[in-house]
């Protein structure tokens, strides 16, 4: 199986990927790379150094981040597709969270940043749909606090796990 075989079902499966020209996606295929961890794999670790973007293909992970009592919190738990902490990667800043798979055979889609960034400079159509792609995080981000912060404690359990 080719490259490109290989990658082609996983951007299908990706809004930003699927949304590139032909055109630019033969420039990011010999870039990009599909990685399958374990359960309780960590895809990186918070602080770590935020070089190459990420996006969700199968499986679950769990975005946390960790107090100073050792405790780790979750943040999200992104669905198939989605960016994962895109907003460190584009702020050129170490990653806020640590990504942790939640089942065997999970994969991700990765991206180095340079190649993802020199698109989005020389193609408008990129620019514009990566702009919507970390605003509609943004605002998930958001609505996903309002959640956490609001109602009673059964409520916020029964949505963390839907």
């Amino acid at each position: 199986m080719s490259r490109k075989e290989e990658l082609e079902p996983a951007w299908g499966r990706v809004p930003f990927l699927r949304s590139l020209s032909d055109g630019c996606k033969e420039q990011l295929l010999p870039y990009a790379e599909l990685k399958t961890v374990s359960n309780g794999e960590r895809l990186w670790f918070e602080g770590k150094s935020a070089e190459q973007f990420s996006f969700m293909i199968r499986g679950r992970v769990k975005l946390v981040r960790t107090n100073e009592s050792g405790r780790d919190t979750i943040l999200e738990m992104p669905a198939s597709g989605e960016l994962l902490c895109g907003n460190a990667v584009s702020c050129f800043i170490p990653y806020c969270c640590s990504a942790e798979s939640m089942e065997d055979g999970t994969t991700v889609v990765i991206l180095p940043r340079r190649d993802i960034l020199a698109l989005v400079e020389k193609e408008p159509e990129v620019a514009r749909n990566f702009v919507r792609e970390i605003t509609c995080r943004g605002i998930h981000l958001c609505e996903r606090v309002e959640e956490l912060s609001g109602g009673q404690v059964e409520q916020r359990i029964a949505l963390l796990l839907l």
